[in-house]
């Protein structure tokens, strides 16, 4: 595996003679690019060996504000100690647009800060180089035409939506590291300490697709996962009523805690419980967030069906474990939450 190269991403002639002159400054100098290196005219692909991957993305991140100085920040942690930090993973195809804006009102309600970090999700298999040609192919077709959209461009739209709705853009930050694969959330994540990861569904053969959700992608972050279903109203995203899937017996106050911090204060959640918890009034927190039990006897078979009839518009799931809860999905709660595409879903570490 070691030997294996990772594309770390497409990138205009200027900015890929740098990305070179900064590993090269590291001490990395096992990288191939597409050929196109000497012609300014056309964008350069980039691969490392995956074996240098995390000095690569080190080099890559620390140096993203001078990528793009008109638009990157590096921003390590959140400027306002009173607000929680999201980032937001985006690819720059036109549905970007659409995540962005949703995750702007998110973090209005939240009272949070965002990161949007450009990243580059890449399709089954591109990362060797045996497939190459084929992932040069789609690389051209996914860089040209609409879904070309500079990062330059997005920031300033982004920006623009939070003005118009009320959203300081003091509190909005842009990252540009060229391109990193979804495998490496982890590392992004570890380096900016978020709060909270905030993706679009998994989508991957659509024409402009929105970063894809994995089970290893969601794993691979210790933080909570928030992700919007394909056919959501994005713009409308407003989680008013959600239900907390716990398969505990017992009630993990930190748990709530963390669910009050990560919701706007109007949010009502309940939480679904087995019979084996025996309690019968709602949960109160130091906070003051009142949490609302529902026994899983009142559900049926169709959990889905159930939330949406009861006007449920937003699913929290804690880590689940084999139980009571799991047969209600067939398979375990997180597999049937990412497979359903009606109802936003944020996992909890």
């Amino acid at each position: 595996m070691e030997n294996n190269f990772i594309t770390i991403g497409t990138f205009p002639y200027k900015q890929a003679n740098y990305i070179r002159k900064q590993l090269q400054i590291k001490g990395i100098f096992s990288f191939t690019d597409s050929g196109t290196a000497t012609n300014p005219d056309y964008d350069v692909l980039i691969q490392v060996f995956e074996k240098d991957l995390p000095d690569v993305l080190s080099a890559l991140v620390d140096k993203s504000l001078e990528l793009d100085k008109n638009v990157c920040s590096e921003i390590i942690e959140a400027t306002n100690i009173d607000s929680n930090l999201v980032l937001v993973p985006v690819d720059l195809s036109n549905r970007a647009y659409e995540l962005g804006r949703s995750a702007i009102r998110y973090a209005k309600r939240s009272k949070s800060e965002i990161i949007f970090h450009h990243v580059y999700f890449e399709s089954k298999g591109v990362s060797s180089s045996a497939a190459y040609e084929n992932f040069q192919q789609t690389v051209h077709k996914q860089e040209s035409g609409k879904a070309k959209i500079k990062m330059k461009d997005f920031a300033e739209a982004m920006k623009e939506f939070a003005e118009s709705i009320g959203y300081s853009t003091s509190l909005l930050h842009f990252g540009l590291s060229g391109g990193i694969v979804s495998e490496q959330l982890a590392y992004i994540s570890s380096r900016i300490n978020p709060d909270l990861v905030f993706l679009g569904p998994e989508d991957q053969e659509a024409e402009d697709h929105l970063p894809g959700i994995t089970r290893k992608a969601v794993n691979a972050v210790d933080v909570p996962v928030l992700s919007l279903p394909l056919r959501w109203d994005y713009d409308s995203f407003n989680p008013e009523k959600l239900i907390f899937i716990n398969e505990s017996d017992e009630i993990d106050e930190n748990r709530l805690l963390l669910i009050d911090k990560l919701m706007a204060e109007e949010a009502k959640i309940s939480i679904l419980v087995s019979q084996k918890l025996i309690v019968s009034e709602p949960v109160t927190i130091p906070s003051g967030r009142t949490f609302d039990l529902v026994t899983i006897d009142k559900i049926d078979t169709n959990i889905i069906d159930y939330l949406l009839r009861e006007g449920y518009s937003g699913v929290l799931v804690d880590k689940p474990k084999s139980g009571v809860i799991a047969r209600l999905f067939g398979k375990d709660v997180s597999d049937a939450m990412m497979k359903q595409d009606d109802l936003p879903v944020m996992f909890l570490p």
